[in-house]
């Protein structure tokens, strides 16, 4: 037998790094795991937001409209029901019509139903700004704050709140001036709409009826 020296075994060297390596290595992981994090965190957010205004805001349910001339047509009173019906009469005048003549009602019909939605679009943003405005002054009017010096001398801080509460009467007043002619300026376009609607009806109703009796010269011409 050998001497104990001979006889050990010989174990592999134990690999060493610097901290410098440990630490990129960890600083790496910990990055890639708050990237992760991060990202799910993300799309939750996400989710939960998209389901918030879902609930708040849902979408409404398209009616059914019958075909013209049957029961239950009627007078649209919104712009959903304006659009679906606006569909079914585009129907059937290209089913009923020669084409020349379904095509320049249909784009007469399109060119209304885009106006009408316009004016819609001007009087919801009018509302939404007059609501708006409302809030905002009772907000201002519950957040409002009277110095109150009680008869005795005026210090230097009240003073200072003078100037900063003048200061924000006086912008106050300008951001309601601007939402004032704002307000105007959307009034005086949706009522220019109004007044256009009529004579576009109208002038639909005349372009119709002038079709209408050609289609039934042409029909009486053919039948001879």
């Amino acid at each position: 037998m050998g001497s104990p020296e001979q006889s050990a075994v010989r174990c592999p060297a134990t690999p060493t790094f610097h901290s410098s390596e440990l630490e990129d290595s960890d600083e790496s992981e910990s990055h890639l795991v708050n990237d992760s994090g991060l990202r799910r965190f993300d799309i939750v957010q996400g989710e939960l937001r998209w389901a918030k205004l879902y609930r708040t805001y849902p979408t409404p349910p398209r009616p059914v409209i019958p075909e013209p001339g049957k029961p239950g047509w009627v007078i649209p009173e919104d712009i959903i029901s304006l659009s679906s019906q606006m569909m079914r009469i585009r129907g059937v005048i290209k089913e009923w019509l020669p084409s020349p003549i379904a095509t320049d009602i249909e784009r007469t019909l399109i060119a209304a139903t885009a106006m009408a939605t316009t004016a819609n679009g001007f009087k919801r943003q009018l509302e939404s700004t007059q609501a708006a405005e409302m809030a905002r002054a009772e907000r201002r009017k519950r957040s409002r704050r009277t110095l109150d010096i009680g008869g005795g001398p005026l210090y230097a801080k009240d003073g200072r709140a003078m100037i900063k509460k003048r200061r924000e009467d006086e912008i106050a007043k300008q951001e309601r001036e601007l939402r004032e002619k704002k307000a105007r300026e959307v009034e005086r376009i949706c009522n220019k709409w109004k007044r256009l609607l009529p004579t576009i009806r109208n002038h639909d109703k005349k372009y119709s009826k002038r079709w209408a009796s050609k289609i039934n010269s042409f029909r009486n011409v053919s039948s001879w």
